[in-house]
């Protein structure tokens, strides 16, 4: 419950009544290790929902302290949890495009393995054409010695 008169208040009402004036500041959040100094606290308040600032301030004083420093563990916590999920989604960025290059590798690899193979077949095409054509001529040669090499 909240005193009525203002002097019994504690400090902490009294920041959120100022506070409760102020619009929400953009900005980045102090994180939990910085919320040493009232104005580091008071940049933390500006920051919680309005709905939160008025539960505050229906708190004892002791009250009030004590669900700041629930509100900084939660935000300290959110924090660790984002930043682990940002660096899971890197290694996995990174864990993809390490596979993407290996598999381009691998298609790189393949497309040589394929040239190579298609080029050695049309050596060995190359050389069973003229091996056609030398037989060719020897027949050929042969006929034209057994005619009586009519080609003379």
């Amino acid at each position: 419950m909240m005193p009525s008169q203002s002097g019994q208040q504690g400090p902490n009402v009294m920041v959120l009544q100022q506070q409760q004036q102020q619009q929400p500041v953009s900005g980045p959040r102090p994180s939990v290790p910085n919320l040493r100094t009232p104005a580091e606290v008071q940049q933390f308040l500006q920051h919680l929902p309005q709905n939160i600032r008025q539960q505050l301030m229906q708190m004892r004083p002791e009250e009030q302290s004590e669900m700041l420093r629930k509100l900084f563990r939660q935000q300290h916590l959110h924090m660790q949890q984002q930043q682990q999920q940002q660096l899971q989604q890197q290694q996995l960025q990174q864990q993809q495009q390490l596979q993407q290059q290996q598999l381009q590798k691998q298609q790189l690899q393949q497309q040589q393995q394929l040239q190579q193979q298609q080029q050695q077949q049309m050596q060995q095409q190359n050389e069973s054409n003229l091996q056609v054509k030398i037989n060719c001529n020897n027949r050929a040669l042969k006929i034209s010695s057994l005619l009586g090499n009519p080609f003379k």
